[in-house]
């Protein structure tokens, strides 16, 4: 599969996922939780997480934040300033991303047209994508990861928490698209070594 095209892109602006609406609306599209004349289960692989993506979410906030919220209400002396769940905090939060959705392709349509029964060795090369992703960006905790053929090229969808350490204000730990997410992320990682 030499000299395929690659591309990476990363949600921002419209495509944020800044809600809960968004977060469910990325999950309709990505699980095909809609039905159409075109749906065929066969066409959609999970290769991280679950059919439930919203639950996907929900898992890596507990795992990852639970324990740093703890801490953070432990040392707050009024009731309305701890945290009841770091979750729906965030969720109405506008100006925080609850979490980023990232999109690989490689090849394009033509190549497809030319080369539809290769089309099923994605698999393995979006498992080592992910793989490698997970390796050089661990801060970009994995919720989910779905495989689409039933477009005119196979790409991925990854969803994932980004989560940061360090913060002086709050808790040390948060979800923070723009520590993760960073130019240098995008540059080296995204469109360098992946």
């Amino acid at each position: 599969m030499a000299g395929l095209s690659y591309s990476a892109h990363l949600s921002q602006k419209n495509s944020a996922i800044n809600s809960k609406a968004k977060l469910s609306g990325v999950a309709k599209h990505n699980l095909r939780k809609y039905r159409s004349n075109d749906y065929d289960k066969e066409n959609i692989v999970i290769l991280c997480g679950t059919d439930k993506l919203v639950q996907d979410v929900k898992k890596i906030y507990k795992e990852q934040f639970d324990e740093a919220v703890q801490k953070y209400n432990a040392n707050q002396t009024r009731d309305d300033r701890k945290i009841a769940n770091y979750y729906e905090k965030v969720a109405n939060d506008k100006k925080k991303d609850m979490a980023v959705e990232l999109i690989f392709q490689l090849g394009d349509k033509d190549y497809w047209d030319h080369h539809s029964e290769k089309r099923r060795d994605m698999d393995i090369v979006y498992d080592k994508i992910l793989e490698k992703l997970q390796e050089e960006a661990p801060e970009l905790v994995v919720a989910n990861a779905v495989i689409h053929y039933d477009e005119a090229s196979p790409h991925m969808h990854v969803v994932a928490v980004p989560v940061a350490t360090g913060f002086k204000k709050g808790l040390e730990k948060q979800v923070s698209k723009r520590k993760v997410c960073t130019k240098e992320f995008l540059e080296n990682v995204l469109q360098g070594r992946l």
